[in-house]
Protein backbone atom coordinates (compact mmCIF):
# COMPACT_ATOMS: atom_id res chain seq x y z
CA UNK A 1 0.00 0.00 0.00
CA UNK A 2 1.53 3.21 -0.93
CA UNK A 3 1.62 6.04 1.50
CA UNK A 4 -1.13 8.37 1.92
CA UNK A 5 -0.31 12.16 -0.06
CA UNK A 6 -2.18 14.81 -0.93
CA UNK A 7 -3.81 15.94 -4.29
CA UNK A 8 -0.70 18.38 -4.31
CA UNK A 9 1.98 15.83 -3.61
CA UNK A 10 0.80 13.97 -6.75
CA UNK A 11 1.37 16.57 -9.43
CA UNK A 12 4.60 17.12 -7.89
CA UNK A 13 4.96 13.55 -9.24
CA UNK A 14 3.64 14.39 -12.35
CA UNK A 15 6.01 17.43 -13.39
CA UNK A 16 8.65 15.04 -12.47
CA UNK A 17 7.40 12.86 -14.92
CA UNK A 18 6.36 9.94 -12.94
CA UNK A 19 3.12 9.80 -14.17
CA UNK A 20 4.41 10.00 -17.77
CA UNK A 21 4.96 7.27 -19.76
CA UNK A 22 5.50 6.20 -22.91
CA UNK A 23 3.04 3.93 -23.21
CA UNK A 24 0.32 6.71 -23.38
CA UNK A 25 -2.81 6.56 -25.11
CA UNK A 26 -1.34 8.53 -28.00
CA UNK A 27 1.42 5.66 -28.62
CA UNK A 28 0.22 2.68 -27.20
CA UNK A 29 -0.28 -0.35 -29.33
CA UNK A 30 -3.07 -2.70 -28.35
CA UNK A 31 -1.22 -6.09 -27.41
CA UNK A 32 -2.62 -9.56 -28.35
CA UNK A 33 -3.96 -11.08 -25.37
CA UNK A 34 -1.69 -13.11 -22.95
CA UNK A 35 -2.15 -16.98 -24.20
CA UNK A 36 -1.37 -20.19 -22.33
CA UNK A 37 -2.02 -22.01 -19.47
CA UNK A 38 0.67 -21.47 -16.92
CA UNK A 39 -0.19 -23.74 -14.56
CA UNK A 40 2.38 -26.73 -13.66
CA UNK A 41 1.66 -29.66 -16.05
CA UNK A 42 0.10 -32.12 -13.39
CA UNK A 43 -2.86 -29.99 -12.54
CA UNK A 44 -3.72 -28.35 -15.99
CA UNK A 45 -6.33 -31.56 -16.56
CA UNK A 46 -7.53 -30.91 -13.18
CA UNK A 47 -10.94 -29.01 -12.78
CA UNK A 48 -10.53 -25.11 -12.96
CA UNK A 49 -11.76 -22.22 -12.72
CA UNK A 50 -11.30 -18.51 -13.68
CA UNK A 51 -11.61 -15.30 -12.02
CA UNK A 52 -10.75 -11.79 -13.91
CA UNK A 53 -10.18 -8.46 -12.36
CA UNK A 54 -10.35 -5.42 -14.35
CA UNK A 55 -9.06 -2.60 -11.82
CA UNK A 56 -8.73 0.71 -12.42
CA UNK A 57 -5.45 2.64 -11.56
CA UNK A 58 -5.99 6.09 -11.92
CA UNK A 59 -5.89 8.70 -9.35
CA UNK A 60 -9.53 8.86 -9.08
CA UNK A 61 -9.67 5.82 -7.58
CA UNK A 62 -6.90 7.08 -5.01
CA UNK A 63 -9.12 9.99 -4.59
CA UNK A 64 -12.15 8.18 -3.59
CA UNK A 65 -10.26 6.32 -1.02
CA UNK A 66 -11.10 3.12 -3.03
CA UNK A 67 -7.31 1.86 -3.29
CA UNK A 68 -7.21 0.87 0.18
CA UNK A 69 -10.35 -1.36 -0.76
CA UNK A 70 -8.91 -2.71 -3.75
CA UNK A 71 -5.67 -3.94 -1.45
CA UNK A 72 -7.31 -5.53 0.82
CA UNK A 73 -10.06 -7.40 -1.67
CA UNK A 74 -7.07 -9.04 -3.40
CA UNK A 75 -5.42 -9.93 0.02
CA UNK A 76 -8.40 -11.39 1.31
CA UNK A 77 -9.15 -13.71 -2.35
CA UNK A 78 -5.07 -14.80 -2.21
CA UNK A 79 -6.11 -15.76 1.31
CA UNK A 80 -8.92 -17.38 0.91
CA UNK A 81 -7.57 -19.25 -2.11
CA UNK A 82 -4.75 -20.78 -0.35
CA UNK A 83 -6.63 -22.27 2.38
CA UNK A 84 -8.76 -24.10 -0.15
CA UNK A 85 -8.50 -27.63 -0.45
CA UNK A 86 -5.95 -28.39 -2.73
CA UNK A 87 -7.82 -30.27 -5.17
CA UNK A 88 -9.56 -26.79 -6.19
CA UNK A 89 -7.30 -24.63 -8.86
CA UNK A 90 -9.00 -20.85 -9.37
CA UNK A 91 -6.64 -19.13 -12.10
CA UNK A 92 -7.08 -15.25 -11.34
CA UNK A 93 -5.83 -12.61 -13.99
CA UNK A 94 -5.66 -8.87 -13.36
CA UNK A 95 -5.51 -5.96 -15.70
CA UNK A 96 -4.76 -2.88 -14.45
CA UNK A 97 -5.68 0.81 -16.09
CA UNK A 98 -5.12 3.94 -16.43
CA UNK A 99 -2.62 5.81 -18.64
CA UNK A 100 -0.71 2.74 -19.26
CA UNK A 101 -2.37 -0.99 -18.47
CA UNK A 102 -0.41 -3.92 -17.21
CA UNK A 103 -1.54 -7.39 -17.83
CA UNK A 104 -0.83 -9.97 -14.64
CA UNK A 105 -1.90 -13.28 -16.43
CA UNK A 106 -3.67 -16.55 -15.11
CA UNK A 107 -2.46 -17.57 -12.06
CA UNK A 108 -3.03 -19.97 -9.46
CA UNK A 109 -4.41 -18.12 -6.14
CA UNK A 110 -1.63 -19.01 -4.14
CA UNK A 111 0.91 -17.08 -7.05
CA UNK A 112 -1.49 -13.92 -6.85
CA UNK A 113 0.32 -10.68 -6.95
CA UNK A 114 -1.66 -8.60 -4.96
CA UNK A 115 0.51 -5.68 -5.24
CA UNK A 116 -1.73 -2.75 -6.41
CA UNK A 117 -1.68 1.22 -6.09
CA UNK A 118 -3.65 4.05 -7.80
CA UNK A 119 -1.90 6.79 -9.14
CA UNK A 120 -2.37 7.46 -13.09
CA UNK A 121 -4.70 9.92 -14.50
CA UNK A 122 -6.08 8.62 -17.85
CA UNK A 123 -8.39 5.91 -17.81
CA UNK A 124 -8.12 3.45 -20.53
CA UNK A 125 -11.02 1.10 -19.47
CA UNK A 126 -12.03 0.13 -22.90
CA UNK A 127 -9.31 -0.83 -24.15
CA UNK A 128 -8.46 -2.71 -20.93
CA UNK A 129 -11.88 -4.38 -20.88
CA UNK A 130 -10.87 -5.41 -24.89
CA UNK A 131 -7.93 -7.02 -24.15
CA UNK A 132 -8.82 -8.21 -20.87
CA UNK A 133 -11.94 -9.97 -23.01
CA UNK A 134 -9.75 -11.13 -25.42
CA UNK A 135 -7.71 -13.06 -23.00
CA UNK A 136 -10.36 -14.55 -20.74
CA UNK A 137 -11.87 -16.29 -23.69
CA UNK A 138 -8.76 -17.94 -24.65
CA UNK A 139 -8.00 -18.87 -21.60
CA UNK A 140 -11.62 -20.35 -21.00
CA UNK A 141 -11.61 -22.36 -24.53
CA UNK A 142 -8.17 -23.60 -23.79
CA UNK A 143 -9.54 -25.17 -20.12
CA UNK A 144 -12.89 -26.42 -21.42
CA UNK A 145 -11.73 -29.08 -23.96
CA UNK A 146 -10.68 -30.98 -20.23
CA UNK A 147 -12.77 -29.19 -17.93
CA UNK A 148 -16.08 -27.42 -16.84
CA UNK A 149 -14.86 -24.18 -15.77
CA UNK A 150 -16.87 -21.55 -13.92
CA UNK A 151 -15.87 -18.13 -15.15
CA UNK A 152 -16.16 -14.76 -13.52
CA UNK A 153 -14.92 -11.14 -14.33
CA UNK A 154 -15.36 -7.93 -12.15
CA UNK A 155 -14.31 -4.27 -13.61
CA UNK A 156 -13.85 -1.96 -10.57
CA UNK A 157 -13.46 1.58 -11.81
CA UNK A 158 -14.29 5.08 -10.63
CA UNK A 159 -15.34 6.97 -13.76
CA UNK A 160 -16.06 5.88 -17.39
CA UNK A 161 -13.76 5.66 -20.18
CA UNK A 162 -11.14 8.83 -21.09
CA UNK A 163 -8.31 7.90 -23.29
CA UNK A 164 -9.00 4.86 -24.94
CA UNK A 165 -7.69 4.29 -28.31
CA UNK A 166 -11.25 1.61 -29.10
CA UNK A 167 -13.77 3.78 -29.48
CA UNK A 168 -15.90 1.45 -30.96
CA UNK A 169 -18.25 0.52 -27.61
CA UNK A 170 -19.85 -2.31 -30.28
CA UNK A 171 -16.49 -4.53 -30.38
CA UNK A 172 -16.77 -4.40 -26.30
CA UNK A 173 -20.35 -5.52 -26.53
CA UNK A 174 -19.19 -8.50 -29.15
CA UNK A 175 -16.89 -9.50 -26.48
CA UNK A 176 -19.01 -9.33 -23.64
CA UNK A 177 -21.52 -11.72 -25.37
CA UNK A 178 -18.70 -13.78 -26.04
CA UNK A 179 -18.25 -13.93 -22.72
CA UNK A 180 -21.92 -14.60 -21.86
CA UNK A 181 -22.42 -17.44 -24.19
CA UNK A 182 -19.89 -18.93 -22.68
CA UNK A 183 -21.74 -18.42 -19.34
CA UNK A 184 -18.78 -16.01 -17.86
CA UNK A 185 -20.40 -13.41 -15.08
CA UNK A 186 -19.68 -10.23 -15.99
CA UNK A 187 -19.82 -7.39 -13.03
CA UNK A 188 -19.18 -3.74 -13.20
CA UNK A 189 -18.87 -1.56 -10.24
CA UNK A 190 -17.43 1.95 -9.58
CA UNK A 191 -18.00 5.37 -7.21
CA UNK A 192 -19.15 8.06 -10.21
CA UNK A 193 -22.51 7.74 -10.81
CA UNK A 194 -22.18 9.70 -14.32
CA UNK A 195 -19.10 7.64 -14.96
CA UNK A 196 -21.19 4.62 -14.35
CA UNK A 197 -24.37 5.84 -16.02
CA UNK A 198 -22.15 6.06 -19.12
CA UNK A 199 -21.02 2.61 -19.28
CA UNK A 200 -24.47 1.97 -19.06
CA UNK A 201 -25.59 3.23 -21.63
CA UNK A 202 -22.34 2.46 -23.90
CA UNK A 203 -22.20 -1.25 -23.07
CA UNK A 204 -25.64 -1.62 -21.80
CA UNK A 205 -24.77 -3.11 -18.41
CA UNK A 206 -25.88 -2.62 -14.76
CA UNK A 207 -23.25 -1.29 -12.91
CA UNK A 208 -23.44 -1.64 -9.31
CA UNK A 209 -23.02 1.34 -6.87
CA UNK A 210 -20.03 1.20 -4.70
CA UNK A 211 -19.77 4.29 -1.91
CA UNK A 212 -16.52 3.34 -0.35
CA UNK A 213 -13.22 0.83 -0.03
CA UNK A 214 -15.31 -1.55 2.73
CA UNK A 215 -17.96 -1.87 -0.24
CA UNK A 216 -14.68 -2.25 -3.16
CA UNK A 217 -13.05 -4.84 -0.86
CA UNK A 218 -16.57 -6.68 -1.05
CA UNK A 219 -16.94 -6.56 -4.41
CA UNK A 220 -13.34 -8.18 -4.65
CA UNK A 221 -14.76 -10.87 -2.91
CA UNK A 222 -18.04 -11.31 -3.75
CA UNK A 223 -16.24 -12.50 -7.89
CA UNK A 224 -14.91 -15.37 -5.23
CA UNK A 225 -17.93 -16.48 -3.94
CA UNK A 226 -19.69 -16.14 -7.20
CA UNK A 227 -17.35 -18.75 -8.36
CA UNK A 228 -17.66 -21.38 -5.18
CA UNK A 229 -21.36 -21.09 -5.01
CA UNK A 230 -21.80 -22.36 -8.46
CA UNK A 231 -19.86 -25.97 -7.45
Amino acid sequence: MMKKQTLVETLKKAKKGKLNSKHTSNSKQIEAPVKGNILPEEVQTKEQDLIYFVIDQSIYMYLCELEEGVSSGLIDIKQLLCAMDKEKYIQVAITLFGSTIEKRPFRYGRQLNVNYESYEYEIRLYDALLESCDNMIYQYDQMKKVSKPIGVMLLLTSKGDTASQIQDTGEIRKRLDALAERGISFLVAGFDPNGLSMIAQELGVKPISIQDNIHSRNMVLHAVRKVLKQK
